[in-house]
């Protein structure tokens, strides 16, 4: 296993280290090289482990202090797999961030943030407490951005936030998520990215009542306006959102589904001579 080795050879080089007096010391950017390393694999537990060991060198006197990026790497890996231990590990690695941060320590970037909240999006489905992690931090980071605007979250937070919040079953997670998708919409421009809208189509379609089913609905007819104003917009819709409508009348109680369907079904039909190449009714649809 190339990780493995690698973590091994960099352990050989701390003991190199300690014998030569830390002339040949690994660094900061060492360290943050095989984290990216890591993290691209998708391998947690060694990055957590080579965290670990850059944090407790440091404290020996290793030039090892970590860094905004070594954050960022780490949260990357954490975020590439789901295991009893993330939410936690997410959640440490956060107050520390937050912790050097109001101790001048530390000065964290946008970037850093989104990989934290894409570790939590990641890792709904496995612990569904996530979602509502994720928002507490978007909140925090909002405050903090008064007195530093630097904190203050972008479209990738807010978008990865909202989608994290879709796909969440706690209570009040629905009214997190419409509060998310207002302001991914006035961020973009009143129109929602696609896989943000999806997502939000997704959820209503899961409430199966009529009142989300016709908010989904809205936001579909939102996505396609966004595509007949021009190709290849990022918004536009395509056969996926028309089916996960199309199977949220079909499985709902609403009186007027067949109408409902059958109008959605017409429309899927006529995207694709319209120039809309991702359209089209397909084995689901029918």
């Amino acid at each position: 296993d190339v990780g493995k080795k690698t973590v091994e050879l960099l352990k050989l080089s701390v003991d190199v280290a300690r014998t030569s007096k830390q002339l040949v010391a690994p660094n900061t950017p060492c360290f943050n090289a095989l984290l990216d390393g890591l993290a691209s694999k998708g391998l947690p537990d060694d990055a957590w482990d080579v965290f670990e060991m850059m944090q407790s060198l440091y404290v020996e006197g290793f030039p090892t202090k970590p860094s905004v990026a070594s954050y960022s790497c780490v949260a990357r890996a954490i975020g590439s797999e789901s295991l009893p231990t993330t939410l936690e590990r997410i959640d440490a690695i956060t107050e520390q961030i937050l912790d050097k941060y109001g101790e001048g320590a530390l000065m964290p970037d946008r970037q850093v943030f989104d990989s934290i909240f894409m570790a939590y999006n990641s890792n709904w489905k496995a612990q569904d407490e996530s979602a509502n992690h994720a928002y507490d931090l978007l909140l925090r980071l909002e405050k903090l951005s008064e007195s530093d605007p630097k904190l203050m979250p972008g479209l990738v937070s807010y978008r990865t936030v909202c989608q994290a919040l879709s796909r969440s079953h706690l209570p009040g997670a629905m009214r997190k998520a419409e509060e998310m998708f207002a302001r991914v919409n006035d961020l973009c421009g009143d129109q929602a990215d696609h896989d943000t809208s999806y997502a939000m189509i997704c959820s209503y379609v899961g409430n199966r009542n009529e009142t989300s089913l016709e908010k989904a609905a809205a936001i579909l007819e939102k996505m396609e306006s966004s595509r007949s104003n021009g190709p290849g917009k990022s918004s536009a819709t395509d056969t996926r959102v028309y089916n996960r409508l199309l199977f949220g009348y079909a499985k709902s109680k609403s009186p007027d589904k067949v109408q409902r369907v059958t109008h959605l079904f017409n429309q899927l039909e006529q995207a694709y001579p319209q120039g809309n190449k991702e359209g089209g009714p397909n084995i689901h649809s029918y």
